[in-house]
Protein backbone atom coordinates (compact mmCIF):
# COMPACT_ATOMS: atom_id res chain seq x y z
CA UNK A 1 0.00 0.00 0.00
CA UNK A 2 2.62 2.30 0.97
CA UNK A 3 4.10 1.72 -3.15
CA UNK A 4 0.82 2.48 -4.14
CA UNK A 5 0.97 5.99 -2.37
CA UNK A 6 3.73 6.46 -3.52
CA UNK A 7 2.92 6.27 -7.32
CA UNK A 8 0.03 8.38 -6.62
CA UNK A 9 2.09 10.87 -4.48
CA UNK A 10 4.60 10.64 -7.34
CA UNK A 11 1.77 11.20 -10.28
CA UNK A 12 0.45 14.06 -8.51
CA UNK A 13 3.72 15.69 -7.93
CA UNK A 14 4.45 15.51 -11.22
CA UNK A 15 0.97 16.45 -12.32
CA UNK A 16 1.21 20.08 -10.20
CA UNK A 17 4.85 20.31 -12.19
CA UNK A 18 3.04 20.01 -15.31
CA UNK A 19 0.11 22.23 -15.37
CA UNK A 20 2.20 24.49 -16.97
CA UNK A 21 2.31 22.86 -19.89
CA UNK A 22 -1.74 22.50 -20.10
CA UNK A 23 -1.50 25.04 -23.22
CA UNK A 24 0.50 22.02 -25.19
CA UNK A 25 -2.57 20.03 -24.98
CA UNK A 26 -5.23 19.32 -27.64
CA UNK A 27 -7.70 22.14 -28.24
CA UNK A 28 -9.92 23.41 -30.59
CA UNK A 29 -8.55 27.16 -30.41
CA UNK A 30 -7.22 30.06 -28.22
CA UNK A 31 -9.21 30.64 -25.33
CA UNK A 32 -10.97 33.82 -24.34
CA UNK A 33 -7.88 35.14 -22.33
CA UNK A 34 -5.95 34.92 -25.53
CA UNK A 35 -7.94 36.45 -27.95
CA UNK A 36 -8.43 39.19 -25.61
CA UNK A 37 -4.59 39.47 -25.11
CA UNK A 38 -3.97 39.00 -28.88
CA UNK A 39 -6.14 42.44 -29.89
CA UNK A 40 -4.99 44.02 -26.51
CA UNK A 41 -2.01 45.66 -28.26
CA UNK A 42 -0.66 46.52 -31.70
CA UNK A 43 2.24 44.27 -31.26
CA UNK A 44 0.46 41.03 -30.56
CA UNK A 45 -2.09 42.09 -33.49
CA UNK A 46 -0.51 42.41 -36.91
CA UNK A 47 -3.76 42.09 -38.98
CA UNK A 48 -4.61 44.91 -37.52
CA UNK A 49 -8.28 43.78 -36.44
CA UNK A 50 -10.25 45.35 -33.61
CA UNK A 51 -12.41 44.10 -30.72
CA UNK A 52 -15.57 45.18 -30.45
CA UNK A 53 -18.05 44.48 -27.72
CA UNK A 54 -21.19 43.29 -28.92
CA UNK A 55 -24.23 45.44 -27.28
CA UNK A 56 -27.64 45.83 -27.61
CA UNK A 57 -25.90 49.71 -28.36
CA UNK A 58 -23.27 48.45 -31.34
CA UNK A 59 -26.30 46.71 -32.76
CA UNK A 60 -28.73 49.66 -32.93
CA UNK A 61 -25.46 51.20 -34.43
CA UNK A 62 -24.87 48.96 -36.94
CA UNK A 63 -28.98 48.96 -37.92
CA UNK A 64 -28.49 52.31 -38.22
CA UNK A 65 -26.63 52.32 -41.08
CA UNK A 66 -28.68 52.66 -44.61
CA UNK A 67 -27.92 49.94 -46.76
CA UNK A 68 -26.14 50.98 -49.99
CA UNK A 69 -26.40 49.86 -53.48
CA UNK A 70 -23.30 47.57 -54.36
CA UNK A 71 -22.81 50.29 -57.08
CA UNK A 72 -20.66 47.92 -59.51
CA UNK A 73 -23.34 47.75 -62.06
CA UNK A 74 -23.20 51.81 -62.59
CA UNK A 75 -20.73 51.57 -65.05
CA UNK A 76 -22.85 49.74 -67.25
CA UNK A 77 -25.85 52.22 -67.10
CA UNK A 78 -26.56 53.85 -70.58
CA UNK A 79 -29.21 54.60 -72.80
CA UNK A 80 -28.48 53.28 -76.26
CA UNK A 81 -31.38 52.25 -78.52
CA UNK A 82 -33.12 49.14 -78.88
CA UNK A 83 -34.71 49.85 -82.40
CA UNK A 84 -31.69 49.87 -84.61
CA UNK A 85 -31.41 47.93 -87.52
CA UNK A 86 -27.79 45.62 -87.53
CA UNK A 87 -27.03 42.42 -88.86
CA UNK A 88 -29.20 39.42 -88.98
CA UNK A 89 -32.17 41.36 -88.71
CA UNK A 90 -34.76 40.80 -91.46
CA UNK A 91 -36.78 42.92 -92.89
CA UNK A 92 -39.60 43.96 -95.39
CA UNK A 93 -39.52 46.61 -98.12
CA UNK A 94 -42.34 47.72 -99.87
CA UNK A 95 -42.14 50.23 -102.32
CA UNK A 96 -45.42 52.86 -103.72
CA UNK A 97 -45.61 55.15 -106.80
CA UNK A 98 -48.00 57.81 -107.64
CA UNK A 99 -48.31 55.63 -110.76
CA UNK A 100 -47.32 53.46 -112.53
CA UNK A 101 -43.37 53.20 -113.23
CA UNK A 102 -40.74 51.09 -111.55
CA UNK A 103 -41.96 49.28 -109.03
CA UNK A 104 -46.00 48.11 -110.39
CA UNK A 105 -48.49 46.29 -108.09
CA UNK A 106 -48.09 42.21 -108.14
CA UNK A 107 -51.35 41.43 -109.58
CA UNK A 108 -53.03 37.55 -109.44
CA UNK A 109 -53.29 36.43 -112.99
CA UNK A 110 -56.89 34.50 -111.99
CA UNK A 111 -58.38 37.08 -109.28
CA UNK A 112 -56.81 40.57 -110.03
CA UNK A 113 -56.29 40.90 -106.23
CA UNK A 114 -53.16 42.65 -104.79
CA UNK A 115 -50.91 40.46 -103.10
CA UNK A 116 -49.03 43.37 -100.89
CA UNK A 117 -49.56 43.59 -97.21
CA UNK A 118 -50.92 46.34 -97.16
CA UNK A 119 -53.24 48.02 -99.74
CA UNK A 120 -51.88 50.71 -102.12
CA UNK A 121 -53.03 54.19 -101.57
CA UNK A 122 -55.25 55.42 -103.98
CA UNK A 123 -54.02 56.35 -107.44
CA UNK A 124 -50.89 54.48 -106.69
CA UNK A 125 -49.07 51.15 -107.30
CA UNK A 126 -46.42 49.22 -105.05
CA UNK A 127 -44.36 46.16 -104.89
CA UNK A 128 -43.22 44.26 -101.70
CA UNK A 129 -39.84 43.01 -102.20
CA UNK A 130 -38.79 39.83 -101.42
CA UNK A 131 -37.69 39.43 -97.46
CA UNK A 132 -34.54 40.85 -97.15
CA UNK A 133 -31.89 40.21 -94.19
CA UNK A 134 -28.91 42.78 -93.00
CA UNK A 135 -25.89 41.26 -93.82
CA UNK A 136 -22.91 40.74 -91.74
CA UNK A 137 -21.44 44.34 -93.00
CA UNK A 138 -25.13 46.02 -92.20
CA UNK A 139 -26.34 46.23 -95.64
CA UNK A 140 -29.22 45.50 -97.75
CA UNK A 141 -29.67 46.23 -101.94
CA UNK A 142 -32.73 47.54 -103.23
CA UNK A 143 -33.26 47.59 -106.99
CA UNK A 144 -32.53 50.96 -108.92
CA UNK A 145 -31.19 51.93 -105.53
CA UNK A 146 -27.99 50.26 -104.98
CA UNK A 147 -26.49 48.99 -101.75
CA UNK A 148 -27.51 50.90 -98.69
CA UNK A 149 -25.93 50.91 -95.32
CA UNK A 150 -28.70 50.04 -92.96
CA UNK A 151 -26.69 49.32 -90.00
CA UNK A 152 -27.46 51.76 -86.99
CA UNK A 153 -30.42 53.10 -88.18
CA UNK A 154 -34.19 52.60 -87.62
CA UNK A 155 -36.73 51.60 -89.74
CA UNK A 156 -37.88 55.01 -90.46
CA UNK A 157 -34.52 56.34 -91.43
CA UNK A 158 -33.89 53.72 -93.97
CA UNK A 159 -37.25 54.54 -95.23
CA UNK A 160 -35.86 58.27 -95.72
CA UNK A 161 -32.55 57.08 -96.82
CA UNK A 162 -34.38 54.33 -99.46
CA UNK A 163 -37.08 57.08 -101.30
CA UNK A 164 -33.42 59.71 -101.15
CA UNK A 165 -32.53 57.08 -103.55
CA UNK A 166 -35.04 56.21 -106.06
CA UNK A 167 -36.27 60.50 -105.78
CA UNK A 168 -35.18 60.45 -109.59
CA UNK A 169 -35.71 57.56 -110.84
CA UNK A 170 -39.60 56.80 -109.28
CA UNK A 171 -42.97 58.89 -109.32
CA UNK A 172 -42.99 60.40 -105.64
CA UNK A 173 -41.17 57.31 -104.45
CA UNK A 174 -42.80 56.34 -100.51
CA UNK A 175 -40.81 53.80 -98.83
CA UNK A 176 -42.74 51.32 -95.87
CA UNK A 177 -39.94 49.48 -93.86
CA UNK A 178 -40.69 46.98 -91.56
CA UNK A 179 -38.83 44.70 -88.90
CA UNK A 180 -39.34 41.13 -89.57
CA UNK A 181 -37.21 39.46 -87.46
CA UNK A 182 -34.95 40.74 -84.82
CA UNK A 183 -31.41 39.64 -85.23
CA UNK A 184 -29.78 42.16 -83.48
CA UNK A 185 -31.48 43.83 -80.57
CA UNK A 186 -31.73 40.95 -78.48
CA UNK A 187 -30.32 39.82 -75.15
CA UNK A 188 -28.99 36.47 -73.54
CA UNK A 189 -29.36 35.23 -70.52
CA UNK A 190 -27.88 31.57 -69.18
CA UNK A 191 -27.05 30.00 -65.66
CA UNK A 192 -29.71 28.86 -62.58
CA UNK A 193 -32.72 30.16 -64.70
CA UNK A 194 -35.73 28.00 -65.85
CA UNK A 195 -35.47 28.80 -68.68
CA UNK A 196 -32.27 29.81 -70.75
CA UNK A 197 -32.62 31.46 -73.95
CA UNK A 198 -31.98 34.56 -76.76
CA UNK A 199 -34.55 37.23 -76.11
CA UNK A 200 -35.51 40.15 -78.45
CA UNK A 201 -35.97 43.86 -76.88
CA UNK A 202 -38.71 45.79 -77.51
CA UNK A 203 -39.18 49.54 -77.37
CA UNK A 204 -40.34 48.79 -73.86
CA UNK A 205 -37.07 49.12 -72.52
CA UNK A 206 -36.74 45.79 -70.90
CA UNK A 207 -34.60 46.45 -67.58
CA UNK A 208 -32.77 43.51 -65.82
CA UNK A 209 -35.33 41.77 -63.87
CA UNK A 210 -37.96 42.21 -67.35
CA UNK A 211 -35.32 39.55 -68.65
CA UNK A 212 -35.09 37.36 -66.10
CA UNK A 213 -38.96 37.47 -65.76
CA UNK A 214 -38.78 36.28 -69.05
CA UNK A 215 -36.74 33.13 -68.14
CA UNK A 216 -38.98 31.73 -65.44
CA UNK A 217 -37.06 33.32 -62.90
CA UNK A 218 -33.92 31.94 -60.67
CA UNK A 219 -34.20 28.22 -60.10
CA UNK A 220 -32.76 29.03 -56.65
CA UNK A 221 -33.80 32.22 -53.63
CA UNK A 222 -33.05 35.53 -54.93
CA UNK A 223 -30.54 35.82 -51.74
CA UNK A 224 -28.17 33.34 -52.86
CA UNK A 225 -28.31 34.34 -57.01
CA UNK A 226 -26.07 36.05 -58.36
CA UNK A 227 -26.36 38.23 -61.67
CA UNK A 228 -23.67 38.86 -63.73
CA UNK A 229 -24.03 41.26 -66.73
CA UNK A 230 -21.42 41.33 -69.55
CA UNK A 231 -21.60 44.23 -71.99
CA UNK A 232 -19.37 44.15 -74.54
CA UNK A 233 -15.99 44.62 -73.01
CA UNK A 234 -17.08 45.38 -69.73
CA UNK A 235 -18.45 43.51 -66.84
CA UNK A 236 -20.70 44.13 -63.60
CA UNK A 237 -21.83 41.45 -60.73
CA UNK A 238 -24.39 42.23 -57.80
CA UNK A 239 -27.00 40.01 -56.35
CA UNK A 240 -30.33 39.48 -57.41
CA UNK A 241 -31.67 40.73 -54.20
CA UNK A 242 -29.93 43.93 -54.56
CA UNK A 243 -31.94 44.28 -58.22
CA UNK A 244 -35.01 43.52 -56.57
CA UNK A 245 -34.75 46.00 -53.45
CA UNK A 246 -33.11 48.54 -54.98
CA UNK A 247 -34.80 50.21 -58.27
CA UNK A 248 -30.73 51.48 -59.31
CA UNK A 249 -29.87 47.99 -59.65
CA UNK A 250 -32.59 47.52 -61.94
CA UNK A 251 -30.79 48.91 -65.00
CA UNK A 252 -32.21 48.64 -68.76
CA UNK A 253 -30.40 45.89 -70.63
CA UNK A 254 -28.60 46.45 -74.24
CA UNK A 255 -28.66 44.76 -77.35
CA UNK A 256 -26.19 41.62 -77.14
CA UNK A 257 -26.00 41.74 -73.45
CA UNK A 258 -25.03 38.62 -71.97
CA UNK A 259 -26.56 37.76 -68.75
CA UNK A 260 -25.69 35.18 -66.32
CA UNK A 261 -27.14 34.28 -63.40
CA UNK A 262 -25.26 31.77 -60.73
CA UNK A 263 -26.43 30.15 -57.66
CA UNK A 264 -23.95 30.98 -55.20
CA UNK A 265 -25.33 29.96 -51.54
CA UNK A 266 -24.30 31.84 -48.70
CA UNK A 267 -23.02 30.28 -45.81
CA UNK A 268 -21.57 31.00 -42.19
CA UNK A 269 -18.85 28.61 -40.50
CA UNK A 270 -18.31 27.88 -37.23
CA UNK A 271 -15.46 26.47 -34.42
CA UNK A 272 -14.61 25.88 -30.87
CA UNK A 273 -17.13 24.72 -28.40
CA UNK A 274 -19.96 24.64 -30.26
CA UNK A 275 -22.70 21.70 -30.89
CA UNK A 276 -21.50 21.39 -34.20
CA UNK A 277 -18.36 22.61 -36.04
CA UNK A 278 -19.38 23.21 -39.88
CA UNK A 279 -20.22 25.07 -42.57
CA UNK A 280 -23.74 25.73 -42.56
CA UNK A 281 -25.94 27.62 -45.58
CA UNK A 282 -28.21 30.66 -44.67
CA UNK A 283 -31.40 29.30 -45.92
CA UNK A 284 -33.52 32.11 -44.82
CA UNK A 285 -33.08 35.68 -46.61
CA UNK A 286 -31.82 36.92 -43.07
CA UNK A 287 -30.42 35.03 -40.20
CA UNK A 288 -29.47 36.36 -36.52
CA UNK A 289 -26.64 35.33 -34.40
CA UNK A 290 -28.96 34.35 -32.48
CA UNK A 291 -30.59 31.60 -34.97
CA UNK A 292 -26.88 31.04 -36.14
CA UNK A 293 -25.87 29.70 -32.52
CA UNK A 294 -29.04 27.70 -32.44
CA UNK A 295 -28.64 26.09 -35.74
CA UNK A 296 -25.03 24.89 -34.54
CA UNK A 297 -26.64 23.50 -31.50
CA UNK A 298 -25.93 26.10 -29.23
CA UNK A 299 -22.93 26.29 -27.06
CA UNK A 300 -21.23 22.66 -25.39
CA UNK A 301 -22.32 22.71 -22.06
CA UNK A 302 -19.06 20.05 -21.27
CA UNK A 303 -16.59 22.84 -22.94
CA UNK A 304 -17.66 25.89 -23.85
CA UNK A 305 -17.25 29.07 -22.21
CA UNK A 306 -20.09 31.58 -22.40
CA UNK A 307 -18.02 34.64 -21.63
CA UNK A 308 -16.07 33.74 -24.72
CA UNK A 309 -18.33 33.83 -27.77
CA UNK A 310 -16.89 36.06 -31.18
CA UNK A 311 -17.67 36.74 -34.28
CA UNK A 312 -15.27 37.16 -36.84
CA UNK A 313 -16.09 39.51 -39.91
CA UNK A 314 -14.62 41.87 -42.41
CA UNK A 315 -16.92 45.93 -42.06
CA UNK A 316 -16.80 48.39 -44.61
CA UNK A 317 -15.74 51.81 -43.56
CA UNK A 318 -18.66 53.26 -42.90
CA UNK A 319 -20.17 50.14 -40.99
CA UNK A 320 -16.90 50.34 -38.34
CA UNK A 321 -17.19 53.98 -37.98
CA UNK A 322 -20.94 53.19 -36.61
CA UNK A 323 -19.79 51.14 -33.98
CA UNK A 324 -17.08 53.44 -32.84
CA UNK A 325 -14.00 53.12 -34.30
CA UNK A 326 -11.59 55.82 -35.55
CA UNK A 327 -11.06 55.09 -39.74
CA UNK A 328 -9.10 57.48 -41.52
CA UNK A 329 -10.87 59.16 -44.21
CA UNK A 330 -8.97 57.80 -46.53
CA UNK A 331 -10.19 53.97 -45.93
CA UNK A 332 -12.86 53.82 -48.48
CA UNK A 333 -15.97 50.94 -48.61
CA UNK A 334 -15.01 48.36 -50.93
CA UNK A 335 -16.82 47.07 -53.72
CA UNK A 336 -19.60 44.04 -52.57
CA UNK A 337 -19.37 41.18 -55.19
CA UNK A 338 -21.34 38.53 -54.20
CA UNK A 339 -19.77 35.38 -53.28
CA UNK A 340 -15.96 37.00 -53.62
CA UNK A 341 -13.21 36.73 -50.64
CA UNK A 342 -14.58 39.34 -48.16
CA UNK A 343 -13.05 42.65 -47.61
CA UNK A 344 -12.68 45.72 -45.35
CA UNK A 345 -11.79 46.15 -41.78
CA UNK A 346 -11.36 43.20 -39.84
CA UNK A 347 -13.40 43.09 -36.28
CA UNK A 348 -14.24 40.65 -34.03
CA UNK A 349 -17.14 40.91 -32.06
CA UNK A 350 -17.08 39.43 -28.61
CA UNK A 351 -20.47 38.19 -26.95
CA UNK A 352 -20.79 37.70 -23.04
CA UNK A 353 -23.62 35.40 -22.92
CA UNK A 354 -23.24 35.56 -18.97
CA UNK A 355 -25.04 38.95 -19.68
CA UNK A 356 -28.95 38.68 -20.27
CA UNK A 357 -28.67 41.98 -21.74
CA UNK A 358 -26.05 40.20 -24.75
CA UNK A 359 -29.18 38.35 -26.08
CA UNK A 360 -31.19 41.18 -27.05
CA UNK A 361 -28.29 42.02 -29.29
CA UNK A 362 -28.09 38.41 -30.78
CA UNK A 363 -31.15 38.39 -31.88
CA UNK A 364 -31.05 42.11 -33.55
CA UNK A 365 -27.29 41.51 -35.48
CA UNK A 366 -28.09 40.15 -38.55
CA UNK A 367 -25.24 37.35 -40.19
CA UNK A 368 -23.16 38.07 -42.99
CA UNK A 369 -21.92 35.94 -45.76
CA UNK A 370 -18.62 34.47 -44.80
CA UNK A 371 -18.96 34.96 -41.67
CA UNK A 372 -17.02 33.00 -38.84
CA UNK A 373 -18.07 32.22 -35.10
CA UNK A 374 -16.20 30.82 -32.59
CA UNK A 375 -16.66 29.66 -29.34
CA UNK A 376 -13.74 29.51 -26.73
CA UNK A 377 -13.36 26.58 -24.03
CA UNK A 378 -14.12 26.61 -20.42
CA UNK A 379 -10.58 27.35 -18.41
CA UNK A 380 -11.36 24.27 -16.65
CA UNK A 381 -11.31 21.92 -19.76
CA UNK A 382 -7.59 22.08 -19.98
CA UNK A 383 -7.18 21.11 -16.60
CA UNK A 384 -9.55 18.17 -16.99
CA UNK A 385 -8.06 17.30 -20.34
CA UNK A 386 -4.82 17.08 -18.18
CA UNK A 387 -6.08 15.36 -15.29
CA UNK A 388 -7.50 12.34 -17.42
CA UNK A 389 -4.00 12.21 -18.83
CA UNK A 390 -2.61 11.52 -15.81
CA UNK A 391 -4.89 9.56 -15.03
CA UNK A 392 -4.28 7.23 -17.73
CA UNK A 393 -0.59 6.92 -16.79
CA UNK A 394 -1.33 6.52 -13.10
CA UNK A 395 -4.06 3.88 -13.30
CA UNK A 396 -2.14 0.90 -15.12
CA UNK A 397 0.72 1.86 -12.43
CA UNK A 398 -1.48 1.62 -9.81
CA UNK A 399 -3.90 -1.39 -10.75
CA UNK A 400 -0.52 -3.61 -12.01
CA UNK A 401 0.64 -2.40 -7.76
CA UNK A 402 -2.80 -3.59 -6.02
CA UNK A 403 -2.97 -6.99 -8.13
CA UNK A 404 0.37 -7.59 -7.37
CA UNK A 405 -0.36 -7.38 -3.93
Amino acid sequence: MRRIHACLVGGLTAASFAMSGCSSLPTSGPSNSQIQDAFASPEANPSGARLVELTPVVTEALRAVPDQAMGAIDKLRSSRPVDLLGPGDMISVTIYEASSGLFNSRRSADTGTSTDPAPAPAGSSGETLPRLQVDRNGTISIPYAGTIRVAGHTTAQVQRMIEGRLSQQAAQAQVLVTLLTNGSNVVYISGDVKNSGRFPLSLTRERLLDIIALAGGPTHSPQDTVVKVTRRDRQATTSLTAIQTNPTENIAVEPLDRIQADYVPRSFLSFGATGRVAQLPFDAAQVSLAEAVARLGGLNDDRANPEGVYLFRFEDAQDARAVGLQVPPSVKTPSKTPGALPQGIPIVYHVNMRDPQSYFALQRFTMRDKDVIYIANAPTVQIYKFLQLIYTVVSPVTTAKVLAQ
